[in-house]
């Protein structure tokens, strides 16, 4: 792979990933060929465009196949993308049809509202404890924020901020705590102006929000590297 004129393979190619895909990793200890099935897994889960490109130049079509369709868990919109990149059907993936509980328990929550939705939410507690404000804000994923450091965040100042990184790639915890600190409002009006999301995120946001796929200013966007 050529980067700033500059061939880079193996373990320095593998350096180049983005930190925040392997933020409890030292990858510097990791070989690219003995650790290929947990690198291709972590890229694969949570990987950028940068990341995805590395991963196709270290490995082969058959090392990347072998591992997505044996993850236990993975994002509906990468089973689509990965069957249509790999050529094999859905069904064959482990994943396939499985949805994190708390996507299908706000799914099934749904036509109660989106305001009942954040009220069901809010009475949730964090082991067994009820944290608020700044100090909910420190439980967030620490690979969703990586280049942060959250300790000098306000909830409110940098709302649109965190909201926006936890719509984008933020896990089942850290959705749940956008719920308890924001607004339907907030939700919605940072969710609607993303540049760009993910199709599957798109589709899930229009149905807990109740919107139209089509009022996102991402609807029907593709990053280049898709295209």
């Amino acid at each position: 792979m050529i980067i700033d004129g500059k061939k880079v393979e193996g373990n320095e190619l593998l350096m180049k990933t983005t930190k925040g895909v392997f933020w409890n990793c030292d990858l510097s200890k990791f070989d690219y060929l003995e650790d290929k099935d947990y690198i291709i897994k972590r890229i694969l889960e949570a990987g950028l465009e940068n990341d995805e490109i590395i991963m196709w130049n270290l490995y082969s079509y058959e090392d990347i196949k072998n591992v997505a369709v044996n993850l236990e868990t993975l994002d509906e919109g990468k089973v689509t993308y990965m069957s249509f990149v790999l050529k094999i059907d859905e069904k064959e993936f482990k994943s396939y049809g499985k949805k994190p509980w708390y996507k299908a328990q706000l799914i099934n929550q749904r036509n109660t509202g989106s305001d009942e939705i954040k009220e069901s939410l809010e009475k949730m507690g964090i082991d067994g404890k009820q944290v608020e404000g700044n100090e909910l804000l420190m439980r967030l994923t620490k690979a969703v924020f990586w280049n942060c450091d959250l300790s000098k965040f306000d909830y409110l100042k940098n709302k649109d901020y965190i909201i926006k990184r936890i719509i984008e790639s933020g896990l089942e915890n850290d959705e749940i705590i956008m719920w308890k600190l924001y607004s339907y409002e907030d939700i919605k009006r940072v969710a609607l102006n993303i540049e760009y999301l993910d199709k599957s995120i798109v589709t899930y946001m229009s149905f807990v929000l109740k919107i139209d796929e089509k009022e996102f200013k991402c609807y029907g966007k593709k990053p280049w590297y898709r295209k």
